[in-house]
């Protein structure tokens, strides 16, 4: 599980723009890809809710912690926007905050839904139980 959840960071913060600047077949399929703005912001909120999954599935000491979990959530999103501004070679912009935004918002929504299901999963274990006696 650590392995995939490595393999997945370096999948997520990895500046795509770059190789698709240096690589212009997969740039047509980046622009393509992410061809809306709306496209964006989902590939966003989809890869940060992923990464919140691996975070509260390999430390589940961050269940219970949400400021803690939000600041590596939010590390990795200005990791993840630093890579990308270091090979554009220029400063952060609106943009960027939005997207850092969306990573943390989409994050924050998965811990929310994530703690809610386990006190699904709890309340029908003691209603199971319950029923037992």
């Amino acid at each position: 599980m650590i392995l995939l959840f490595a393999l997945f960071l370096i999948l997520a913060l990895f500046p795509y723009g770059w190789l698709a600047h240096l690589w212009p077949p997969f740039g047509l399929f980046l622009n393509w890809f992410f061809e809306t703005e709306m496209a964006h912001t989902i590939g966003h909120s989809l890869i940060f809710a992923t990464l919140g999954w691996f975070l509260l599935t390999l430390l589940p000491t961050l269940r219970s912690r949400f400021a803690l979990y939000l600041m590596l959530i939010g590390g990795l999103g200005l990791g993840q926007e630093l890579l990308q501004l270091w090979y554009k070679q220029r400063p952060l912009g609106v943009n960027d905050g939005k997207d850092l935004l969306v990573d943390v918002a989409a994050a924050s929504l998965f811990f929310f839904i994530y703690q809610w299901r386990a006190k699904q999963t709890q309340i029908a274990s003691r209603k199971q139980n319950a029923r037992s006696f």
